[in-house]
C-alpha cells in the first residue's frame, strides 16, 4: 500500500509574521539613524575651528588709526572728568573728543573678529587704557595734544604701506584735522604744540626720483602764484602788518623753485611760471589798496587750494613718496591758519562733502561743525 505524503497548507497572507519583520526593520533603521547622528557629531566636533582674518595692508593702516582716535577720546574724557580746565579749554577738548568719534565712526571703528577667545585681534585702546589714563594725570591737555602729534608721526611712517590710496588720503585729512585741534587747544589752555617740521628732514633721494612732472606742474604754479599774490598783500598792508605776508611770499617762491628744480623743468618751456597772476579784484585809481578783508580772503584762498593739492597728491603720487607730499600738506595747512581756517571734520579733503553725505553720521546735526 503506498504511503500518500501529507501536504502543507500553502502560505497565505494571513500566516505571514509581518508584524515581527516590520519591528525589525523599524530597529534597524533606527541604528543606522543613530549611527549616522553620531558619526557627523563627531565630525563636526573635529572640525577646525574658524580663524580671524589676517588683516591687510589696508586693514591694519585702519586699525592703527581706529586706535590713535580711541586713545585720543581716552586721554580727552580723563582730562575732562578731572574738571580742571577753563571755559574755553573745556570746550576746545570736548571738539577734540567729539571730532575724534566721529573719526572713528568713518573709518568702521574697533575691529572684532565674532569669535569667542581671539587673542590674536589688533591691540585694541581699551587694553592701554592705564598708560593712557596715567598719560592724563596732568589733567590740562597737553597728554592729547601729545598724543596727537605721536599719532601723526606713526601716520607718516605709515603712509606708504596703504593699499587703497584714497583710505591714505582720507587718513591724512583727519590727522591734519587733529593737528589744527590739538593747535586750537594749546592756544585755549596755555599749552605747547609746535606743527611738525617733517621738511627739515633730509629727502631720500628715492622719493625725490618719484617725482614726475605730471603730479608737480600745478603744485609749481600755485605756489608761484601764492608768493606773487602774498607780495601784493604786503604791498598794499601797512608797514609793521606786512611781516607774514613777506615771509610766506618768500616760502612759497621757494618752493616752487624746489619744484620746477626737482621734476627738472625749472627755466624751461615746461615751466609753468609767470611774472605775473590774475587777481581777484579790481584796482582802480579812486581805490587803489584792496580792503583787509579782501586780501585775507585771497591770501586763505590760496593757500588752501595748495593744501587741497597736497592732499590730494597723496592718493595720486607713488606710495613712496605720499609721506613727503603730507609733509608738505602740514606746512601749507599751518600757513593758512594765518588768513583763515578750514570748515569742516575733513580739512583739504576735496571730495568731504560727498563722502560725508555717504555715512550715517552726516545726519547728526553734531556731525560737521
Amino acid at each position: 500500500m503506498s504511503k500518500k505524503l501529507a501536504r502543507r497548507a500553502p502560505l497565505t497572507p494571513q500566516h505571514t509574521n509581518t508584524s515581527g519583520l516590520a519591528t525589525r526593520l523599524r530597529f534597524w533603521g533606527a541604528g543606522v539613524l543613530t549611527v549616522a547622528l553620531l558619526t557627523g557629531c563627531g565630525l563636526r566636533l573635529e572640525t577646525t575651528v574658524p580663524q580671524p582674518i589676517v588683516p591687510d595692508a589696508n586693514e591694519l593702516s585702519r586699525q592703527a588709526m581706529v586706535n590713535d582716535f580711541v586713545l585720543i577720546q581716552q586721554d580727552a574724557r580723563s582730562t575732562l572728568e578731572a574738571g580742571t580746565l577753563d571755559a574755553a579749554a573745556t570746550a576746545t577738548l570736548t571738539a577734540v573728543l567729539d571730532r575724534n568719534a566721529q573719526y572713528e565712526d568713518l573709518l568702521g571703528g574697533v575691529y572684532s573678529s565674532g569669535l569667542p577667545q581671539d587673542d590674536s585681534e589688533f591691540e585694541t585702546a581699551a587694553s592701554s587704557l592705564s598708560s593712557s589714563q596715567s598719560a592724563a594725570e596732568n589733567h590740562d591737555g597737553q597728554a592729547v595734544i601729545d598724543r596727537i602729534l605721536a599719532s601723526t608721526g606713526r601716520l607718516r611712517t605709515t603712509l606708504p604701506l596703504a593699499q587703497d590710496p584714497e583710505l591714505a588720503r582720507l587718513e591724512s585729512s583727519m590727522a591734519i584735522g587733529n593737528l589744527l585741534l590739538a593747535n586750537d587747544l594749546a592756544a585755549a589752555g596755555g599749552l605747547e604744540f609746535a606743527p611738525p617740521q617733517f621738511l627739515e628732514e633730509p629727502i631720500p633721494e628715492s622719493v625725490l626720483d618719484l617725482i614726475s612732472v605730471h603730479n608737480t606742474t600745478a603744485l609749481i604754479q600755485n605756489e608761484d602764484a601764492a608768493g606773487y599774490s602774498l607780495e601784493v598783500i604786503a604791498a598794499m598792508q601797512e608797514p609793521d602788518e606786512r611781516a607774514t605776508a613777506l615771509q610766506q611770499a618768500k616760502v612759497h617762491r621757494e618752493t616752487a623753485e624746489f619744484w620746477a628744480t626737482t621734476a627738472g623743468i625749472s627755466q624751461t618751456a615746461q615751466d609753468p611760471r609767470t611774472v605775473a597772476y590774475a587777481l581777484p579784484f579790481e584796482l582802480t585809481k579812486d581805490v587803489p589798496v584792496a580792503s583787509a578783508d579782501e586780501l585775507r580772503r585771497l591770501a586763505h584762498g590760496l593757500t588752501t587750494e595748495l593744501a587741497t593739492g597736497y592732499v590730494d597728491l597723496i592718493a595720486l603720487a607713488a606710495p613712496e613718496s605720499r609721506m613727503f607730499y603730507f609733509d608738505n600738506a602740514i606746512r601749507a595747512t599751518f600757513l593758512d591758519t594765518a588768513w583763515g581756517k578750514p570748515s569742516g571734520p575733513l580739512p583739504y579733503f576735496s571730495s568731504s562733502a560727498q563722502f560725508l553725505a555717504a555715512t550715517p553720521e552726516a545726519d547728526s546735526p553734531d556731525a560737521v561743525n
